[in-house]
């Protein structure tokens, strides 16, 4: 919300600054990730955010995704596929880096994982699936010459009997 009056700046140079009241509203719960609004703009959650990003993203230094932009993919949790194995080489990337706060502004942390993935799978989703097929063939595939007792080997007999059942994990009852 823009405040209805405009002052002159306390250096004299001419300038007129608008002064902008800038508040933060949750997402609704039906969307997958703790982010907030600022005009349906994509940021990290409010603990997340810092007034440097967001005085950045209001000054065009730093580029902003809308949140029906953003590409919602599901990224497993695996060790390889981190925001801190992955943050290094993400602002290396020219376009990537502009949507993503520094370690400065972040007060020497990483970005929330959700919002990390978020920018990096709409900017660079062939990228992101990539990254996410090797890391799933690297686990579910047993090397040829690797000890035969590491998988599971299972006839498509058995496979097809019990694919036919639900599975329910433990993690989830």
């Amino acid at each position: 919300m823009t405040c209805a009056k405009s002052n002159p700046s306390p250096i004299g140079s001419g300038q007129r600054r608008t002064c902008i009241d800038i508040s933060l509203s949750k997402v609704p719960q039906s969307t997958q990730y703790n982010a907030y609004y600022i005009g349906k703009v994509f940021l990290p959650s409010l603990s997340g955010t810092r007034m440097g990003f967001i005085k950045d993203i209001l000054a065009e230094k730093k580029k902003h995704l809308k949140q029906n932009e953003v590409n919602n993919m599901l990224v497993p949790n695996y060790p390889e596929i981190s925001v801190k194995n992955l943050y290094e080489d993400a602002m290396k990337d020219p376009v990537v880096s502009l949507y993503l706060p520094s370690k400065d502004q972040l007060s020497g942390k990483l970005p929330e994982r959700s919002f990390f993935f978020g920018v990096l799978c709409t900017l660079k989703l062939k990228y992101m699936t990539d990254i996410i097929s090797e890391a799933q063939k690297s686990r579910y595939t047993v090397p040829e010459g690797e000890r035969k007792s590491e998988g599971i080997l299972i006839t498509s007999k058995w496979m097809e009997e019990l694919t036919k059942y639900p599975y329910f994990s433990s993690n989830t009852l």
